[in-house]
């Protein structure tokens, strides 16, 4: 994710962009805005849907288990349609946060440094990380924090409440574009 955030992300504005961005970022795309946005990088506005900020227990049982329907069941076809490599990228994904080594990854120092307006949008009951990390971000940043909370316990609340996330998102953005 820092790779990402520090590394490919600047070239990537720079080249298309060209100004300060709206970030919006899903899981770990979320995490990686915060690390872009807190390296001190300009940034206009973030949208983070289910951000993660550090490691949770439950979150890697629930990685434990996909690793094990990837492994006896038909996951990887499934993921086939949305990755040219799909065991490679869902290996990175998942050996990565089951590792020993990451289980100590934590962002928040990225946090205080974030002034941009933000809007983080989280399932309740995410089996991938709790409430939790959208308590830490809004504790932590400086910048006007907007949360939406939908109900439910999926992962890709965009996905699964695409209408609500949608118009909360697209307000959000327009009220960025009057400043």
């Amino acid at each position: 994710m820092h790779d990402e955030a520090l590394v490919v992300l600047p070239g990537l504005i720079e080249d298309l962009v060209g100004q300060p961005p709206i970030l919006v970022g899903h899981s770990d795309g979320a995490s990686i805005s915060l690390i872009y946005a807190g390296s001190g990088y300009p940034v206009k506005g973030l949208v983070l849907i289910a951000p993660h900020v550090m490691v949770e227990t439950p979150g890697l049982g629930q990685i434990a288990f996909l690793k094990e329907q990837y492994e006896t069941g038909d996951l990887g076809g499934r993921l086939a349609k949305y990755h040219d490599n799909e065991e490679a990228t869902f290996r990175a994904w998942a050996d990565v946060w089951l590792s020993e080594s990451f289980a100590a990854w934590d962002i928040e120092h990225y946090l205080s440094t974030i002034t941009c307006p933000i809007l983080m949008i989280q399932s309740r009951e995410d089996d991938y990380g709790s409430l939790d990390h959208l308590d830490i971000i809004e504790a932590s940043v400086s910048g006007p924090v907007s949360r939406l909370e939908v109900d439910g316990n999926s992962h890709s609340p965009h996905l699964t409440k695409a209408e609500i996330v949608t118009e909360s998102t697209v307000r959000f953005i327009d009220e960025l574009r009057l400043v």
